[in-house]
């Protein structure tokens, strides 16, 4: 495979410490990871000692991986000679299962532990510790075998962001809650008995599996854990993590500790935006890079193309893309292009003319996603890309962002699912304005309606109802001005 100029830029950087790299499946996000080992093989593995790891996203991939890293070499053999060059492999590929395996081994305290797999056993264990517990939490509705699946997951998910005393978990952000499927509350209110209620369930739970000899995946993690920081003699200079947002905090913090602290070290993070196949994934939508409590920067790269096929990774033309801009305001459209490599670079079209505009001509937004034009979502305070557009079009407009539209409430408004719509940071409003709002923390893209009987946001659908909204738990984020859509 020929890199692109985006994917060159990135394993070539010299930046070492952490990188991020987010994009959509099948961006080539992998493949760049495998050339970045390859050039960090040559430039940034100086003694004998230095190793690169790098974690598949499942034990699927691995031989995948081998094979990308194998014709990498074959095809940078020539370009990547230094004098820190050698002819063994450093490259270490791993599934995350298969380090924690190994590491949980060093504890001879469980060698001769079992582990618990079966959720069937799992629920014969708690259906007692349900029974203990309610006892002492009697007006707590969820402790009944009727929730009994929620609160395996809860558990779970306690254990895999290493919550390991109360105080932690009471004041937890509980994130990705939403998304499952199990019967119980979407929501667990901090510093609540049901919270608290669940913890000693946990806490039960662990002493009676102790004493059967057994153990749950989630703790042979914390295990692992802990004998990564006890052993010093066999770290990673450079640790490369794909499908990241698949890991939990603890198997990240592992990974972590087996990185060495050498000065040129470095960590790179790969996450596909659009795919989460776990639901106690610490680095989900809404969370950020920041919250590993990382000692240093992260840098961040992102990549939006999407390969369908082989041939379109070779295929140039396959890297431009186009847009159609409707400008609200003015009541205009254009239609315009860029190419991925070179974002920083577009050519606008309108009924008259065309013209290449270069980067000092233009003005760089920052986008962030994502905004429900449908039922209110939570908002993701996060960067996920940015987007450059003429200056002029947004003459005396200042504090201008991006969000990218989820839902399909305003398609009568000209705004459908997965469309760009740029937001003029304001705080009053005309009456019929599209206006982003949040609302107790989740946002919506409605139309501004004041009415005698109070003020509403109203759809652009006869599928959606109009919200209501009042002083409290209500904030105008800004007004639209313009809409993005790719062709």
């Amino acid at each position: 495979m020929e890199l692109n100029a985006a994917q060159i830029k990135l394993v070539e950087n010299k930046s070492l410490g952490y990188n991020l790299l987010k994009g959509v499946t099948g961006a080539g996000k992998t493949t760049t990871a495998v050339y970045r080992g390859v050039y960090l093989e040559n430039y940034y593995c100086l003694y004998d000692k230095d190793r690169i790891l790098m974690i598949a996203g499942d034990s699927t991939q691995i031989e995948n991986i081998k094979r990308i890293y194998d014709k990498a070499k074959e095809n940078t053999k020539f370009n990547y000679i230094t004098l820190f060059s050698n002819l063994d492999d450093k490259l270490c590929i791993h599934s995350i299962e298969d380090i924690i395996y190994k590491y949980f081994q060093y504890d001879k305290k469980y060698s001769n532990y079992n582990i618990i797999e079966s959720k069937k056993e799992k629920k014969e264990i708690l259906v007692q510790c349900i029974k203990d517990v309610k006892k002492s939490y009697e007006k707590v509705k969820i402790l009944n075998s009727k929730y009994i699946e929620f609160i395996i997951d809860e558990i779970s998910w306690i254990k895999s962001c290493n919550y390991t005393i109360l105080e932690n978990y009471q004041d937890a952000d509980r994130i990705g809650r939403s998304n499952n499927e199990t019967q119980g509350p979407r929501r667990l209110m901090k510093n609540s008995d049901i919270r608290e209620a669940i913890f000693k369930i946990m806490t039960l739970y662990n002493e009676k599996l102790e004493e059967k000899n057994l153990i749950d995946l989630e703790d042979m993690a914390l295990i692992a854990l802990q004998q990564c920081k006890n052993i010093t003699d066999e770290k990673y200079t450079h640790v490369i993590v794909d499908e990241s947002q698949n890991l939990t905090k603890v198997q990240l913090e592992l990974l972590r500790e087996l990185n060495s602290k050498e000065t040129y070290f470095s960590t790179t993070y790969i996450i596909s935006k659009d795919s989460c196949k776990n639901s106690n994934g610490w680095l989900i939508k809404s969370r950020k890079i920041s919250s590993l409590g990382l000692p240093s920067k992260v840098k961040g790269h992102i990549f939006t193309k999407k390969y369908e096929n082989h041939e379109e990774k070779k295929s140039i033309e396959y890297s431009i893309e186009s847009f159609k801009y409707c400008d609200i305001k003015h009541g205009r459209n254009y239609e315009l292009s860029r190419d991925i490599n070179n974002i920083s670079e577009i050519i606008v079209k309108d009924s008259d003319s065309q013209y290449k505009y270069s980067e000092e001509e233009l003005k760089k937004l920052p986008v962030y996603s994502d905004i429900a034009a449908g039922e209110p979502i939570l908002m993701n305070p996060e960067i996920e890309d940015v987007f450059y557009v003429p200056t002029y079009w947004l003459k005396g407009m200042k504090d201008c962002f991006i969000l990218k539209v989820r839902g399909d409430s305003m398609i009568g408004a000209d705004i459908d699912n997965g469309d760009y719509v740029i937001i003029k940071k304001q705080y009053t409003v005309q009456n019929k304005d599209i206006v982003a709002v949040n609302l107790d923390g989740n946002a919506t893209l409605k139309r501004f309606v004041n009415k005698k009987e109070g003020i509403y946001l109203m759809p652009e659908n006869k599928k959606y109802e109009p919200i209501r909204i009042n002083d409290e738990g209500a904030r105008i984020i800004g007004v639209a001005v313009g809409i993005i859509k790719q062709n």
